[in-house]
């Protein structure tokens, strides 16, 4: 499979940022959480169809606003059906609750 057209969200960020430059010599679609909201399933399906990308990476680091797993596996079902790879970089956030006695 050939990649020419990468569709990266969270550009804003180190990794995603990284991501964009390491695909500089391809075209790159490029949104930030201004520019495209990934918690919201619809937008981020809306927008692959618009850019028809080879490639979508998904940055969503961000603990304080996370993507709920039933977006994720929606959006990568509807990748898969079109044939495009998908890579998610995910954050696991893991809270310490003491138990009290």
């Amino acid at each position: 499979m050939t990649i020419s057209r990468v569709l990266v969200t969270g550009a804003s960020g180190q990794l995603a940022g990284s991501i964009v430059r390491a695909f500089a010599d391809r075209e790159v679609i490029a949104h930030t959480r201004a520019t495209l909201d990934v918690t919201d399933g619809d937008a981020v399906r809306r927008e692959a169809a618009r850019s028809r990308p080879d490639l979508i990476v998904l940055d969503v680091l961000d603990p304080l606003h996370p993507v709920p797993a039933c977006v994720l596996a929606n959006v990568a079902s509807k990748a898969v059906a079109k044939n495009i790879m998908i890579i998610f970089f995910i954050v696991v956030v893991r809270i310490n609750i003491p138990i009290s006695s």
